[in-house]
């Protein structure tokens, strides 16, 4: 069994409390200094088992019958002495290999969302009206605290669009934008999004394409539903 995941963490490294095996382990001692204060970006650790399984007596008085009866047939001979026990061993070993984010990027993470959001800002702000502005902040004030409209601030929005004189169509245009405005991604999210740029034809994805996006999707370990959301965000844009 291979189990591959990638992330991209927000949260900077530390060591939980309560764990009663770490005071005596030094190996992870040692591994979480280097993680904590040398910056440490990959390790490898190797788990293995060792299994003997040795015959039984009465199946080993059976297995000596079958070598003693196999040997007189083959003309050979047989040394009761150089038998003395069968077993078996398996071995199975397990490879953990972790790669880790560099610790400055933590302090960069921040800093780099914030600039993308106020990018973004920026750029749907000036290709709006002033009609369109005041819906948008009617739309942002609505999203603030959840991630839908619900049906009480979908009323409420619906009287300011018939207010402001923006089409159905438009308004959901800019609810749109804003809710791709609020939604943050990962490397390997953003990295799909790139995929998509380059096979979206006229918002609609090409079915000769999906089999290529299905893979790519796999190997960025992102789920259905995700890619789902992702594709939308691309189609409507």
């Amino acid at each position: 069994m291979e189990l591959v995941q990638r992330y991209s963490p927000i949260k900077k490294p530390f060591c939980p409390e309560g764990m009663v095996w770490y005071d005596s382990d030094p190996t992870w001692q040692t591994l979480v200094k280097q993680r904590l204060n040398g910056n440490i970006l990959s390790y490898v650790e190797h788990v293995s088992s060792i299994e003997t399984t040795t015959v039984s007596s009465n199946q080993l008085m059976s297995l000596k019958g079958s070598f003693e009866y196999l040997f007189a047939k083959a003309s050979g001979s047989y040394d009761a002495k150089t038998d003395k026990t069968f077993s078996k061993t398996e071995e199975i070993e397990w490879e953990i290999d972790m790669k880790f984010k560099p610790l400055q990027d933590f302090d960069n993470a921040y800093v780099t969302n914030s600039q993308a959001t106020d990018s973004i800002d920026q750029s749907l702000n000036s290709e709006l009206s002033e009609d369109e502005l005041a819906y948008k902040e009617e739309v942002e004030f609505c999203l603030e605290d959840a991630s839908e409209i619900d049906a009480h601030s979908r009323k409420f929005l619906e009287r300011k669009r018939q207010k402001l004189g923006l089409s159905e169509t438009r308004a959901q245009e800019i609810e749109d934008m804003v809710k791709a405005s609020l939604v943050s991604f990962t490397d390997e999210e953003k990295e799909y999004m790139e995929a998509l740029d380059d096979v979206i034809e006229d918002g609609v994805i090409p079915d000769n394409v999906r089999r290529l996006l299905e893979r790519e999707r796999k190997s960025l370990g992102i789920s259905e539903e995700r890619a789902k959301e992702l594709e939308e965000i691309k189609c409507k844009a």
